[in-house]
């Protein structure tokens, strides 16, 4: 009778003692998940969660006049704004995206190709869609920053310089002009240049 008894009293020992290595096993493969993400994966995650809370918005910096040598000047720069689209929420900029279309006067059809060509960009990273904004463009932007007139969040300004060339187009041989750069200046910058920059394209 006491043989029975003693096995009895194995039995429930074994279980816990299973038991108790599994729930080890278990601490031991979290412990390891949590120094995994604490201290290897530490920096991945914290640069995450940066461009979470930090958004960069480009400064494109001035052309430089072009003067003959007598100090007059043959091209200038004068003051404009260009418009990004922040992509940080894509319900955000497809929710908006007949309302930006109707505001700014482009097509969304253009818009949709713009945002279809730079899907391979962060999210984080505005894109230029109208590179010179017009007073309206401006009026619209402005009007739409309070919830009261039907806030659009996804749309940004920056102060941009924009060339201004002498009357007729005088020497616009020798100056040259600048513009959007292709896909190929894109590919050939090795990250310097984005969508909606712009360059020199012949001339000066």
């Amino acid at each position: 009778m006491s043989y029975w008894f003693r096995n009895d009293n194995r039995l429930p020992q074994a279980r816990l003692a299973i038991a108790s290595y599994v729930i080890v096993g278990m601490i031991g493969v979290l412990l390891l998940g949590f120094w995994k993400l604490q201290v290897i994966d530490a920096d991945k995650y914290s640069s995450l969660a940066e461009r979470n809370r930090v958004r960069y918005i480009p400064v494109i910096a001035p052309r430089g006049r072009m003067l003959d040598r007598d100090g007059r000047v043959l091209v200038d720069n004068r003051p404009s704004f260009s418009v990004l689209l922040l992509r940080d929420d894509p319900a955000q900029v497809e929710k908006h995206l007949a309302g930006i279309s109707d505001g700014l006067g482009i097509p969304v059809e253009d818009l949709r190709d713009q945002l279809a060509s730079t899907k391979n960009l962060p999210k984080f990273q505005p894109i230029i869609i109208k590179p010179d904004a017009s007073p309206a463009d401006v009026a619209f932007i402005e009007s739409h920053r309070s919830e009261s007139s039907g806030d659009i969040p996804v749309l940004e300004m920056i102060p941009v310089q924009r060339r201004r060339y002498l009357p007729g187009g005088i020497l616009s041989h020798a100056a040259g002009y600048v513009g959007e750069v292709s896909e190929q200046q894109i590919e050939a910058s090795n990250g310097k240049l984005r969508p909606g920059d712009f360059a020199g394209k012949t001339g000066l």
